[in-house]
Parts: structure tokens; C-alpha cells; sequence
């Protein structure tokens, strides 16, 4: 009875993987009868590896980590020989990642990279070590990680997100002392923040709620030596009421274009903006 279960089990997990694991939300293996388990014990002749390791799949991408961490141990077990290994060791690495255990993660993923040197798998793999070496503050070790990619695999999408992953931590501290010295001698960070901001490729909600939340934090930063230095006044206080009356009307024009503009224009009219803004500073506009 049992193995007709864990047959009639595996089928629908090899049938529809995702769809199967979705109705079997579990916290902990003990709550699975054994055989519900369809990759272990007898159950694993019942499965081809292609199945077996659907199964892991679809326990990782519904988001059971412990379940899908025990599944693509198994399956490395039954299945030494599949073609699917090497995927399914880095995927163990993003079960790990995923929980926080950035040491076992990284532990994981360097056994990989030396087994499978100059494999296509390692492109991810250098790359998601790069991120645990960042969760763990370890600075020096995630950017030689990032470098490998680039290193290795210098035409791919994994590459760009690796150079901008050393950019950031490189420029980062660099790019907010600029725009803080910049916003505070000439009101003049927009160019600075954008610069930086396009070259992260932001999407542009994402550019749009960065931007504000800098500027709001930076100028009320200001605040206080302005005030104490006598910048701020009756007469500026009297100023800035008078132009605020525009501001309303600023916001919607953004709502709006945010809203209608496709990223790309979006993007092009930011770098015109940007330029316009900077020749007008250098002329002393």
C-alpha cells in the first residue's frame, strides 16, 4: 500500500512538480509520512533523475528550504552520475544562502568551483559567493568572487551585475561624500546622485523613491548648520514659502511621466536633465 502511494505520489510530483509541492506545505520532514516522500528509500527507482530532480525543484521554488535542501541532498545520493549535479549542488548553496547560513554556502560553492573549474555553473555559483561573503561583511573575499565572473564569463548579464556589485561598494561612500559636499556648497548633488544612479540601472520607481528619500534626508541634515551659520532666515524662509507654491505642480508632472514614460525615455530624459543641469553649473548659472 505504502509503495503504491509513494508511486502514485512521485507521478504527480514528475507530472507537476510545482503544483504538487504547492499542496504539500510542510515545516519540517517529520511532517511527511514516508511514503509521501518521494525521493527516498524505494521510491527513488521510481523516479528518473530528470523527475527526482523536479521534485527538489519545485520543494525549492515554493519556498520549503527544508524540505528542498533534504530533496537535493537525496537526490545527489541516488543520483551521482546525472547530468543535473551540478546544478543541484549549487542549488543546495541557494537553500543554504537563503536560510542565512552564508559559511555553509560559501563552504559549498568553493567545493564546486574547484570541481567543476571553467564550468558554465560557476558563473552563478562565484557570484551568489560573492553576496554570502557581503552578508558576512567579508569585503575583500566577496569582490575577488565578483571578479572571477567577470574574469571568466566577461560577455554575460552575470558579469555586468558583478562589476556593479564592486562598483557599489567602491563608489558608494565615495558618491554620497560628493553629493553631501556638492548639495551643501551649491544645491548642486542632482547630477552626482543621477550619474550614479543610471549606472546602476535602476528601475525607474526604484530611481524616483531613491532620489527622494537622499534629498530629504540630506537636506534636513542641512538644517542645522544653516541655521546656525545664518543661512536660513525671515528673508530665505519668505523665499522658499513663495516658490513652494510650485511644488504641487512638480509632483504631479512626475507622477505623471513616471507613470506613461517607458524606462528607456525615461532614462534619456534623466541623462538630458542631468547634462542641461551641469553645463548650467559650470557656466555659474
Amino acid at each position: 500500500m505504502n509503495r503504491a502511494l509513494s508511486l502514485l505520489f512521485a507521478l504527480a510530483l514528475a507530472a507537476s512538480p510545482a503544483a504538487a509541492a504547492d499542496r504539500i506545505k510542510v515545516d519540517s520532514l517529520d511532517d511527511l509520512p514516508d511514503h509521501a516522500y518521494p525521493i527516498s528509500g524505494s521510491a527513488t527507482a521510481l523516479l528518473a533523475d530528470d523527475a527526482a530532480f523536479s521534485v527538489a525543484e519545485a520543494f525549492y521554488n515554493s519556498d520549503q528550504n527544508k524540505v528542498a535542501a533534504r530533496s537535493y541532498r537525496d537526490f545527489l545520493e541516488g543520483y551521482p552520475e546525472s547530468k543535473f549535479v551540478p546544478m543541484a549542488r549549487y542549488k543546495q548553496a541557494c537553500v543554504d544562502y537563503r536560510s542565512g547560513e552564508y559559511n555553509e554556502c560559501v563552504r559549498k560553492l568553493e567545493d564546486l568551483c574547484k570541481d567543476l573549474g571553467g564550468e558554465p555553473i560557476c558563473a552563478p555559483a562565484n557570484y551568489l559567493m560573492g553576496s554570502a561573503w557581503m552578508a558576512l561583511g567579508r569585503t575583500s573575499h566577496a569582490i575577488f568572487a565578483f571578479t572571477e565572473v567577470v574574469k571568466g564569463y566577461q560577455d554575460s548579464d552575470l558579469a555586468s551585475a558583478a562589476m556593479q556589485r564592486c562598483a557599489l561598494h567602491h563608489l558608494l561612500p565615495r558618491v554620497g561624500v560628493a553629493a553631501g559636499v556638492s548639495s551643501t556648497i551649491a544645491h548642486a548633488a542632482g547630477p552626482v546622485l543621477a550619474l550614479y544612479l543610471l549606472a546602476q540601472r535602476l528601475e525607474k520607481t526604484s530611481f524616483v523613491a531613491t532620489t527622494g528619500v537622499f534629498f530629504t534626508v540630506n537636506n534636513l541634515l542641512k538644517v542645522p548648520p544653516y541655521a546656525a551659520t545664518g543661512l536660513i532666515d525671515a528673508g530665505t524662509l519668505a523665499l522658499s514659502l513663495r516658490y513652494a507654491a510650485a511644488v504641487p505642480f512638480g509632483i504631479a508632472a512626475g507622477w505623471w511621466a513616471n507613470r506613461h514614460l517607458p524606462q528607456k525615455h525615461f532614462d534619456a530624459v534623466v541623462a538630458v536633465l542631468m547634462i542641461v543641469t551641469s553645463i548650467h553649473l559650470l557656466h555659474g548659472g
